[in-house]
């Protein structure tokens, strides 16, 4: 067979390949402007704040923690020159976040073969971690006891505080989906809270745990499970403070959590 009659399309494989392309280019096209148009519902003033988060985590995940920290204190002043956001859900979650780094800089240590951490060092984690992880427990409290408890028509008046569409930095901006999108944001929020702060209760308690104040330890664990009884680390960390046999998962469990089953009950 001939060189040319190899590539030679016939007239039907050649309306197939230009379907197909066609497809690919919609999906593309479509999935540009669906994302374009996520982009956009955020708050322009902290878009750079919400993106730095993507890059902590990928910082912790490559293990450089000096650098996580340094993105967490970008992210941090962006939401505190931002008037609103000085005192929003999210500068708990800078917090904690900030907590997490030391207390991982400190598992990470505890569990390495070559132990090279200095015993100066590892109590200046743990302080480090115990004082950024109570900030934000303190924050995440205080936000519960304000925002936290505000039905719809209060978190659209203290939104109104927020926002002001003459705002130059809502110029060319759909001001209402922004304001929309701030809303569905403190709605989570507000059913996320007791498990953000289970999860520093939790996160306490290994902090006293390494300290050797057991009992704190379990005063932290319980106030965990308190808040969030489907908080699996919490239940473990008592049980194993207690001697007990850790509770295992199951597979159907961890990718169906709970939780998350009962929300998506209530959406149906």
């Amino acid at each position: 067979m001939a060189l040319k009659q190899i590539f030679t399309l016939q007239s039907g494989t050649k309306k197939v390949l230009y379907t197909v392309i066609l497809i690919t280019l919609g999906i593309v096209f479509f999935a540009y402007n669906h994302y374009q148009k996520i982009n956009r519902s955020f708050d322009p003033r902290i878009v750079e704040a919400k993106k730095a988060f993507g890059n902590y985590n990928k910082l912790m995940a490559s293990g450089n923690h000096d650098e996580a920290v340094k993105i967490l204190d970008k992210i941090e002043s962006i939401y505190t020159s931002v008037f609103g956001y000085e005192d929003s859900f999210e500068m708990g979650v800078i917090a904690v976040n900030k907590g997490s780094v030391y207390l991982v800089r400190v598992e990470t240590e505890h569990l390495s073969e070559n132990k090279t951490i200095i015993k100066e060092n590892l109590a200046l984690y743990l302080q480090f971690a115990r004082e950024h992880s109570e900030k934000g427990l303190h924050i995440y409290q205080n936000w519960s006891d304000i925002v936290g408890k505000m039905d719809d028509h209060s978190i659209n008046e203290y939104l109104k505080t927020m926002f002001h569409k003459e705002d130059p930095a809502f110029k060319g901006y759909d001001f209402n989906r922004i304001l929309e999108k701030r809303f569905e944001e403190i709605k989570e929020a507000q059913t996320e809270i007791n498990r953000r702060i289970s999860v520093v209760y939790t996160n306490l308690g290994v902090i006293a745990r390494y300290e050797q104040s057991n009992a704190e330890s379990k005063k932290y664990y319980e106030e965990a499970l308190r808040l969030w009884p489907e908080n699996h680390v919490a239940e473990n960390n008592l049980r194993a403070l207690h001697g007990q046999k850790l509770k295992k998962r199951g597979v159907v469990d961890q990718l169906f959590p709970k939780e998350r089953m009962e929300e998506i009950k209530e959406k149906l």
